[in-house]
Order: C-alpha cells, then sequence, then structure tokens
C-alpha cells in the first residue's frame, strides 16, 4: 500500500494539539501530542490511520 509516515514531536511543557493535512489524501487529521513526547502514524493514500505509535484523540 501506498503510505506516508508521520514522526511529530514535542518540545513543550504542555499538552497541544495538533492538526494538519495528508496531501496525499486532501484529509485533515488531528492529535493531542503529550508534552515531551513523540507520536508516529501511518497514513494511506486514502486517508486510513494504517499505524500509530502514542496517537491520541484531541481532549
Amino acid at each position: 500500500k501506498d503510505a506516508t509516515l508521520y514522526v511529530l514531536t514535542s518540545e513543550t511543557s504542555t499538552t497541544k494539539v495538533v492538526r494538519f493535512r495528508d496531501v496525499a489524501s486532501g484529509k485533515d487529521f488531528e492529535t493531542a501530542l503529550d508534552a515531551g513526547r513523540a507520536a508516529l502514524v501511518v497514513i494511506s493514500h486514502r486517508g486510513e490511520i494504517l499505524a500509530s505509535y502514542d496517537w491520541h484523540a484531541p481532549r
């Protein structure tokens, strides 16, 4: 499958909501990224999340 791996990193001291658009699929995504943490997500070119690590729904 064609997909894109995104690696998000936080250098802040608070949890932040991160939003971005996957260009290949045209879909928007968002996650709550905890302070000092990283999150990974693999998104197919159809906009499906195929795999993720530390990916949270925003609070």
